[in-house]
């Protein structure tokens, strides 16, 4: 989870490469995307990171809905989904 306003940040390309060297799918999450630009706008800066994006603003539930799709299409079968819970890494800095 990265902050669309402030863009992207030193960090974040270091908590990306750390994540991205497990070689396990990754969703990178724009969060704050809900103020004066269209919500697809605030990803310009995190393209570089070369991954699934996907514009949120937590605040307003925008676009949960399609962070959740997004972890379940990559649950796998039927017989993953249907096991007992599964392990799940939100990184980000808090407010």
């Amino acid at each position: 989870v990265v902050d669309g306003r402030t863009g992207i940040m030193p960090e974040d390309r270091t908590a990306f490469q750390v994540a991205k060297s497990t070689g396990l799918p990754m969703l990178v999450v724009v969060n704050k995307c809900d103020k004066t630009l269209e919500a697809d706008q605030y990803l310009t800066d995190f393209y570089e990171l070369g991954t699934d994006l996907l514009p949120a603003a937590f605040e307003r539930d925008f676009h949960i809905d399609q962070i959740v799709e997004w972890i379940l299409a990559r649950l796998g079968d039927d017989e993953m989904r249907g096991r007992e819970g599964f392990r799940l890494a939100i990184v980000g800095k808090p407010n």
